[in-house]
């Protein structure tokens, strides 16, 4: 709580550096892999060579994510993780077919200390620290649900990015 406050409210430089970020993927599902007993992981990881990112803050964003996709599935499912990219940008995409979101709740997602847990379960600020460190790289993050089927996020990086965010 108190690393994502920090987190939140400071506004450290950006360490960019040239990583393999299909690598950073596997790490990131690595360590949650003692959350994801019952869902099947899918890789469908398709970048080539190293590109310019804050190898650091994409792991923060895909671990709060990945961590959100595995509790919105207490009973199992599957978790589908994708990289793409075009001339311009690279393109993930973090799929679940959890429980969803509820359309009155996916506007404020990204708001500091919004939460959809039980009160004492999540402190509503994952996804506005994962916001806010993909901002600052010059990327999005956008979301699409529906209650009961699932969430994609998806996340996309300018291959040149304008870190005057």
């Amino acid at each position: 709580i108190v690393r994502q406050l920090l987190n939140f409210s400071r506004k450290e430089p950006l360490q960019l550096r040239r990583v393999e970020i299909d690598e950073v993927i596997r790490d990131c599902f690595e360590l949650l892999d003692y959350q994801l007993k019952d869902i099947d992981l899918r890789l469908d990881l398709n970048l080539t060579g190293a590109h310019l990112v804050d190898a650091e803050a994409l792991k923060q964003a895909l671990l709060n994510i990945g961590l959100n996709a595995a509790q919105s599935m207490p009973e199992g499912g599957a978790l589908t993780i994708s990289s793409r990219e075009t001339d311009e940008q690279v393109t993930l995409s973090i799929t679940d077919t959890g429980t969803g979101i509820k359309p009155e709740d996916i506007d404020h997602i990204f708001e500091p200390f919004f939460s959809t847990k039980s009160q004492g379960e999540g402190t509503g600020l994952g996804l506005s620290v994962s916001f806010s460190l993909i901002k600052r790289m010059g990327g999005n993050i956008s979301v699409e649900s529906v209650k009961y089927e699932g969430t994609t996020f998806k996340i996309e990086i300018p291959k040149k990015p304008d870190i005057s965010v």
